[in-house]
């Protein structure tokens, strides 16, 4: 059936063709598009007066509720999740846990019971190489009482580097911010398995949620890290991601007694508290948690907090996904309700749902499989449901540029550098000219919630006086094409998302 005249144009095609021989430009770029100028008529007018006139007044309460049951979905989305695993005394319960216990005589009497671990052994490399390897061992529990003297572990430390932290690019030694131990995953090994004792499938069920494509998590492992009492710390940072496909981190505290040290996790406003300093010695405690989250280690007052850090990458699991249901997640049920009922954007339309997590966008390998949370339900809800999906940068007018310019749909996602002079009071004109407008406008499209998280997207030279590099910062935005709806069938009309395939060939990829 072919779609009706009204029918929203698709997601373009793009090409790389660069800027014309009528105007140079000298910035690095990556996204726009078409733009509305805030002195149209309508400039004045709120996002619900325009759904009104672009629509009708029942679709603007349907756009409503949906914008209220998102901020719920967002605000019950976690960001960080954690547990404990018992310390077998045995391999023998250890194998017996893992596997299931018998309740019963019959096959389905079998019920799985709590994953436990055998106790963990620690061994690493001494920057002394005639140091006995007898006393590069550590076993884990460890004996008792944090104000116990612990000469193993005390022997680790001694053979540990100073933690250091990353700032612009570099690594920064200051115990003002951090003080801590550190070996390399090269310099030292472990018997501890994530994913023997169903870490990792608690992380791939709570922090990798997968519509219509079928993600899990892979771990590997990072450092090992030692904070001592009374002085180890870390304030609070934000961690950069090591691979575009990295979506988070994993904290496995391994069981030796100490106090303090707790981790405070930290998103929009909410706070997660991991306290491992009054967990008995026969229980290893773990935390995960999304990369853009503010994380701190507060004081460690005594003892000796001894964790293994994992960076965790999303990656495809099977090339055969199961199709999703409505029971799946709440949302994806009132999206479903939402685009069955005929009323709603009868002719079709745009809908914009800006990311709800920071995320590398403007980068050459940026993925979808490091999307988290919501925004792989948004993503690939509306995708399932036979919408046209697909990811792009909304730019922020620069301060000069706000007055007269709306924010700009880009087709874009990553930075490329386009190189030449043009006076400043022509950087709009020309951003818009080489993307063209043929695009999305941003007033064409029903935003349902509000900004938050930018990208450097452009920058460029403005010559004068003096030379100035000016920046632009982007949006991550998901964009939905909605089909118009068909009387006749009493279907909504599916839509095939074209936007360039390219920027999505890293979505299958591990890292």
């Amino acid at each position: 059936m072919d779609a009706p005249s009204n029918q929203p144009p698709p997601f373009q095609e793009l090409d790389d063709d660069i800027i014309g021989d009528e105007e140079e430009a000298q910035f690095t770029d990556g996204s726009a598009g078409s733009y509305s100028d805030s002195s149209s008529d309508n400039a004045g007018a709120t996002s619900y007066e325009k759904t009104v006139e672009k629509y009708n007044e029942e679709t603007a309460n349907l756009l409503s509720e949906l914008r209220d049951t998102m901020e719920t979905s967002r605000k019950d989305f976690v960001f960080a999740c954690g547990g404990s695993i018992t310390i077998a005394a045995t391999p023998e319960a250890t194998a017996g846990a893992t596997a299931g216990d018998t309740t019963g005589d019959t096959p389905g009497d079998k019920e799985p019971a709590d994953p436990s671990s055998p106790p963990v052994t620690l061994r690493w490399d001494p920057p002394d190489p005639l140091k006995p390897a007898s006393k590069c061992k550590l076993d884990f529990p460890l004996p008792a009482g944090p104000e116990q003297p612990q000469p193993g572990v005390e022997g680790l430390v001694a053979d540990m580097d100073k933690a250091s932290f990353g700032l612009r690019g570099e690594d920064v030694f200051d115990e003002t911010c951090r003080r801590a131990q550190k070996l390399d995953a090269s310099q030292f090994s472990t018997n501890f398995c994530p994913y023997d004792v169903g870490i990792m499938d608690t992380i791939t069920r709570v922090l990798v949620p997968s519509l219509g494509t079928d993600r899990t998590a892979r771990a590997e492992l990072y450092k090992l890290n030692v904070y001592e009492g009374a002085s180890g710390f870390f304030r609070a940072h934000v961690d950069t991601p090591r691979s575009p496909s990295q979506f988070g981190s994993l904290v496995v505290c391994l069981p030796a007694q100490h106090s303090g040290g707790e981790l405070e996790v930290r998103h929009n406003g909410k706070t997660m508290t991991f306290d491992w300093s009054s967990a008995t010695t026969d229980s290893i405690q773990w935390a995960a948690f999304y990369s853009d989250c503010e994380h701190e280690v507060l004081e460690v007052r005594a003892g000796h907090r001894v964790t293994l850090t994992y960076n965790l990458y999303a990656v495809a699991a099977s090339p055969n996904p199961a199709r999703p249901t409505d029971l799946s997640f709440p949302l994806l049920q009132h999206m479903n309700t939402l685009l069955s009922n005929p009323s709603f954007m009868p002719s079709g339309g745009y809908l914009g749902f800006y990311s709800t997590h920071a995320y590398p966008h403007t980068s050459l390998n940026f993925s979808l499989a490091s999307l988290k949370g919501i925004d792989t339900v948004i993503f690939q809800g509306f995708q399932s449901l036979g919408c046209g999906v697909c990811l792009r940068p909304v730019l922020k007018p620069s301060a000069e540029d706000e007055d007269f310019y709306t924010p700009t749909v880009g087709k874009y996602l990553p930075m490329r550098e386009v190189r030449g002079e043009i006076g400043s009071s022509m950087v709009m004109e020309l951003v818009l000219g080489y993307w063209g407008e043929d695009g999305i406008a941003f007033g064409d499209v029903e935003w349902l919630n509000e900004p938050q998280h930018l990208e450097m997207q452009l920058a460029y030279t403005v010559h004068g006086n003096q030379a100035t590099t000016v920046a632009q910062y982007s949006w991550c935005a998901i964009l939905v094409g909605v089909g118009g709806y068909d009387q006749e069938s009493g279907e909504r009309l599916r839509l095939e998302t074209t936007f360039r395939e390219e920027i999505f060939e890293g979505c299958n990829d591990e890292e």
